[in-house]
């Protein structure tokens, strides 16, 4: 009997024994005769007795298989990686007719463990996956969509991205000459974009997301997910931080949390299964630990979970005086604003800490680390639940005149630090809502105008950020709205008339569905009753009846004032020559068809519109407008839809609203509920 041979039939041994002592001795026997290694055939044979889910051989067994017998001695193919890919996943329960069936998947362990494996050994796999690089990639970033595997699905992604972006090598395609390939696709990106979507707190895929940025470098995500590719743009990667195996990450759940309880490099207790000894804990020390220590920083949230006021105290008495010092020197207290910001990104929420709260509610940023420092303050107050909504009114306010400053200096703004502190102001809203009502409208009433004046300085990201305000704002229940003051409700022209002239669809849709929620609002002051009035009025002038910039000079209580332009600047404007078509003018800008913004749309709803009609012979070309239609008309080899221009559309418009997209249907929205001329259209469709 040959050696494999041997081999084979103490694992098929193994599926009929049911004695303890008699596996074992057959597992110390498989131990010592592969204790040279195995080759591939040998391997995929172990495999195969690891992977079966018929339980012909013990859970124990396999363990042991696992950690023990898997040990190759040459460079494994692809093959090997797709056979234990391929049992990653849940049991899927399905039906052959009236039987129901049962596509059963190794336990997870096993499959966390073999997925550990191939970390371990990505080596002896690397020159097979490389060569296979997309297809590996794909199936790879397919199995992403199960949570408990992510961790290691994406590290292996990572690790194989780095290796097949390095340099040259041959693919499975080629073998015969070295050339440089890309295998990350559009495909594999849009599939992960999706994924984050859905689960948005997942460190795992945000990471993967930002390590594609260093390996396409021009990588630009607005293809890929329109609603939040501000964000994603600006995801950092940092793949040593996530990606870090633990020991414990592979043992049952309560051993993983009593280990992470237990273990303390404080060297001040042993244990803190008993959180009474919390008073034993040098507060000091552990706090410095928790600053490079990931372990650590968990015992440290814990221990603020516990609400001790001695152990929070002492924590703050250690804090203060390190961000308060006017004795420190500036660098050192940036390292240490960016050590305790970090604290707060672990804590969640758990930890509050008066010191470093009012250092951030009462100083200036630093102007030598402006926007570094912002980051810091936006990542701290995220998680501050605790703040006053006044004294961080008060904050932001000042936050706004200094990026002020900045904004009129020759500085460049650094748009991901402002898009971090909106959100991260957002962020607290949003954890604030769960108050009750009055304190949350207090709180808004208080916040968003400040968060207005911030956005306004915030080039060149001010229509995004607005849109993110408006949203939150369109989030809340109907009564709420109804209790927010003017200046929390509407925002300053600027950025209103900003999202108005935005060529992003979202941006504009948001826009349109503010200025028609905020129609029927109570206003207590006349200015924003006629502001209101304003955005209504040259909204509709511009998107419906072709009269952009039309101001009306006869009476200052007009509501038609051409986004409050200079009436000169106005007049001047209109006299440029814009296009050869008589029916296309300077007024005609914004107008439904040539809107920037939605010409894309409206020409995709004309497309369907002209694929449901049966007695047409051709189709429109370029963009509609009255001088198009009528050639199309007096044409006698062309038959077109029997349309007029404005009936043409209404038609588009009643597209627009009963579309399944509901992203876009302010838009609808805006024109159907304030133009009389429309009022009676909405439901004729």
């Amino acid at each position: 009997m040959s050696h494999n041979e041997e081999v084979v039939a103490l694992l098929e041994s193994l599926k009929k024994g049911k004695d303890k002592e008699e596996n074992q001795a057959t597992l110390s026997q498989l131990e010592e005769l592969i204790s040279d290694g195995i080759d591939e055939p040998l391997l995929a044979v172990f495999l195969d007795a690891i992977l079966e889910t018929k339980r012909a051989i013990p859970h124990n067994v396999k363990q042991f298989l696992l950690e023990n017998c898997l040990v190759p001695r040459l460079e494994l193919s692809v093959d090997v990686f797709l056979r234990i890919i391929g049992g990653i996943g849940a049991t899927r329960v399905y039906y052959e007719g009236n039987r129901k069936l049962k596509a059963k998947k190794p336990s997870k362990d096993i499959q966390l463990g073999l997925l550990r494996w191939i970390i371990d050994n990505f080596g002896i796999f690397e020159k097979s996956l490389v060569a296979s690089g997309t297809l590996v990639l794909s199936v790879l970033i397919k199995n992403l969509a199960y949570e408990f595997s992510r961790s290691a699905l994406s590290q292996l992604v990572v690790s194989l991205l780095g290796q097949s972006s390095s340099g040259q090598f041959r693919t499975f395609y080629n073998s015969e000459v070295y050339h440089n390939v890309k295998i990350l696709k559009d495909h594999h990106i849009q599939k992960v974009v999706d994924l984050y979507n859905k689960f948005p707190l997942d460190i795992y895929l945000s990471e993967l997301l930002a390590f594609f940025k260093l390996v396409m470098p021009d990588l630009d995500y607005i293809a890929y997910s329109p609603d939040n590719y501000p964000m994603l743009n600006n995801l950092i990667s940092n793949p040593d931080q996530v990606y870090q195996w633990e020991e414990s990450a592979f043992t049952p759940a309560s051993s993983k949390r009593q280990k992470r309880i237990v273990k303390t490099s404080s060297g001040d207790i042993d244990t803190i299964q008993a959180l009474d000894q919390i008073n034993r804990v040098n507060a000091y020390k552990l706090l410095r630990n928790s600053f490079g220590n990931d372990t650590d920083a968990q015992l440290l949230v814990l221990l603020f979970q516990t609400g001790n006021p001695t152990f929070i105290s002492k924590v703050n008495s250690y804090v203060r005086p390190n961000l308060q010092s006017s004795m420190q020197d500036e660098r050192d207290r940036m390292a240490f604003l960016r050590r305790v910001a970090r604290l707060y990104q672990v804590g969640s929420g758990a930890i509050f800490l008066e010191s470093v709260e009012d250092y951030i509610l009462t100083k200036n940023l630093l102007q030598n680390y402006f926007f570094a420092e912002m980051d810091y303050r936006s990542q701290v107050m995220k998680y501050s639940t605790h703040l006053d909504p006044a004294k961080l009114a008060d904050m932001m306010s000042r936050d706004a005149l200094d990026l002020k400053k900045v904004y009129y200096s020759k500085e460049r703004i650094v748009s991901s630090s402002c898009v971090a502190y909106v959100e991260g102001v957002l962020y607290l809203l949003r954890m604030w809502v769960s108050n009750d009502d009055e304190s949350l409208v207090r709180a808004l009433n208080l916040v968003l105008p400040k968060l207005y004046t911030f956005i306004q300085y915030c080039n060149p990201n001010q229509e995004w950020l607005t849109r993110k305000v408006l949203r939150f704002i369109h989030e809340q229940e109907e009564n709420t709205i109804d209790l927010l003051h003017d200046e929390a409700l509407l925002p300053p022209r600027l950025l209103v008339y900003t999202c108005l002239l935005s060529p992003d669809p979202l941006i504009f849709a948001t826009a349109c569905e503010h200025i028609v929620i905020c129609k029927d609002h109570s206003y207590s002051e006349p200015e924003w009753r006629n502001l209101q009035n304003s955005f209504i009025m040259d909204s509709v002038n511009m998107l419906w009846k072709e009269r952009f910039l039309k101001q009306d000079l006869s009476s200052s209580n007009s509501s038609t004032k051409g986004l409050y332009l200079n009436p000169e600047l106005s007049r001047k404007l209109t006299s440029l020559h814009l296009s050869d078509q008589l029916s296309v003018s300077f007024l005609s800008i914004g107008e439904f068809f040539y809107n920037p913004a939605l010409s894309y749309i409206v020409t995709k709803i004309i497309w369907d519109i002209e694929d449901k009609a049966e007695d047409i012979n051709t189709r429109h070309e370029g963009p509609v407008s009255r001088d198009s239609l009528e050639r199309l008309r007096l044409d006698s080899d062309k038959v077109w839809l029997d349309v007029s221009f404005e009936e043409l559309k209404i038609k588009v418009l009643q597209y627009l609203d009963t579309g399944n997209d509901e992203k876009f249907k302010g838009i609808a929205n805006l024109l159907f509920n304030c133009l009389k001329s429309l009022s009676d259209k909405r439901n004729a469709f």
